[in-house]
This record gives structure tokens, sequence and C-alpha cells, in this order.
């Protein structure tokens, strides 16, 4: 089984197969700071045995429209009282670059050590600008996270995704101004697959870790 046979994959699409690789599709998962779930709508429509729990603040009533389990809290204060290894896969999309570093690095602690198979994070490659939201103040981006950082944490498999990441800028848009369209025209064609090949020119990153890890880890804590 090649546990990372995700090259030419979109992140989505990159942990569902990742999930079909498992075999066994009665897992327990985890998304950290997962909003309404829409994230994992199609995965579960294709996988409806997995049991899905969110873990973030927000109320998402009446919004969600399909099932899954809650933790109404944000991750200091739920994390830490889950068990280890309570759950196959954990996963935080789109949440690191929202908190600072210390913050994210005691997410990442927790991740591995409440993770069984595999913890998995999904965040831009370095910081990206965007401010707080008038709705939603934690909409800020405060950190950036590179691939030496999430390797030298302990991450053994980082991917690149979505494109190069010259052609974004803040709010993670991509730039549109009249100089670069044709480049972005050209780019865009081909920038998903050189950001495979070149993680470190990619505009987004995914970062695998395996809960062999995990003991390692804790002894250094």
């Amino acid at each position: 089984m090649k546990k990372y046979d995700v090259k030419s994959l979109s992140f989505e699409n990159s942990l569902r197969k990742y999930i079909a690789n498992l075999g066994n599709k009665n897992i327990r998962v985890l998304d950290v700071g997962g909003g309404t779930g829409l994230f994992w709508k199609d995965i579960l429509n294709e996988f409806p045995e997995i049991e899905l729990t969110i873990c973030d603040p927000f109320d998402p009533k009446p919004l969600q429209d399909y099932s899954h389990k809650r933790i109404q809290s944000g991750f200091q204060e739920a994390l830490p009282r889950i068990k280890s290894q309570e759950f196959d896969l954990v996963t935080a999309i789109d949440l690191l670059e929202h908190l600072d570093f210390s913050s994210g690095y005691t997410l990442l602690y927790e991740m591995q050590r409440i993770s069984k198979i595999t913890s998995i994070i999904y965040t831009p490659n370095g910081f990206v600008w965007q401010p707080p939201s008038r709705n939603n103040p934690f909409n800020a981006h405060v950190s950036g996270w590179t691939i030496k950082k999430l390797r030298d944490f302990g991450f053994q498999k980082v991917f690149g995704h979505v494109g190069l990441k010259i052609l974004f800028g803040p709010y993670s848009l991509p730039i549109n101004r009249p100089k670069i369209r044709i480049l972005s025209y050209i780019l865009e064609r081909i920038g998903a697959e050189i950001s495979q090949l070149l993680p470190s020119q990619a505009f987004a990153l995914s970062a695998w870790m395996d809960s062999d890890r995990v003991e390692t880890i804790d002894q250094a804590r």
C-alpha cells in the first residue's frame, strides 16, 4: 500500500485517495477548526462509514446539511481533554496560519498525540497577508509555515498544491494585474504540476505525519 501516492492530485483528492488506500474505511476522523464541515461533504458521500468529528467553536446550524459529530470548542480547550490515539486521522485544514507560532506548535503536538494513524495539515506556503474580517476577528493570518518548519517539526511528507505562489497575493487571491495576465494564463496550466514537482514554489502545502513519530515527539517535549 502506498500511503502517500498523492502526486498530481489536489489536497482533497489526495486525502480521498489516502483514505481509499487505508483499506478499512471505518475510521475516526477529527477535523480541528473544520467550521461547518463543508470540506468533507463529498468525501463522506464516497466513504459514508467514516466517523467524522468537527472541533470548532463556530455553531453551523442551520448551515450543516449532513451528519457529523461536533466538539463545540476551540482546540486549546478541547484537545487536551482527548485521550491519546483517540482518532485515527486528525486534520487541520486552513487553520495553522490563523495561529501564532506558539499556539501552532501546541496544536501540532496535540494532533500527533491524539492521532492513531496519521495527522495532516493544509496551509499556505509561507505568510499570506489577510486581516481580520468585520464579522470574524479570527480570520486574520498571523503566521506563515514553510516546508522547513514543517519538516523540522517531524512531518515526513510535504506536498505542494493549488499552483505557483508567485501568482497569488493578499487574501490568497490570484494576482490580476495586466502585465502578468498573459504569464498567469500560461502558468496556471502548468502551475499545478510544477507546484507538485517543486513544493517550495507552491502556493499551498499539505504535510503528513504517521503516528510512529508520536513517541519520539513526546520524549522530546
